[in-house]
């Protein structure tokens, strides 16, 4: 988990556009106002609002994400996958983008 979250956050953390594919692996994560705050192995940080759908509830990224998880989407695509490293599990996210 990251430390130190603020106001400014979301500046460090630019929020995924719609246009915009993602390929990446997770080196660490943490949530911030429904958001899921993500940190690659490559160094790069970007926020992504994605929720598993369930028949009576909502789960954000967040509380599924662990280091070397591999995430993917495709650009204007509002499904994401998480690839999980400890089981090889595939799980399906719904994205909200707003650009």
């Amino acid at each position: 988990m990251m430390n130190n979250i603020t106001e400014e956050t979301l500046e460090k953390f630019p929020l995924v556009k719609n246009n915009e594919a993602i390929n990446l692996r997770v080196k660490a994560s943490d949530e911030y106002k429904g958001t899921t705050l993500v940190h690659t192995i490559k160094g790069d940080s970007l926020s992504i609002m994605a929720y598993e759908w369930g028949p009576t509830s909502y789960n954000p990224l967040v509380e599924f994400l662990e280091c070397g998880d591999s995430i993917f989407r495709k650009a204007y695509s509002d499904t994401l996958y998480l690839y999980k490293k400890k089981d090889g599990v595939v799980m399906e996210f719904q994205v909200q983008c707003f650009e």
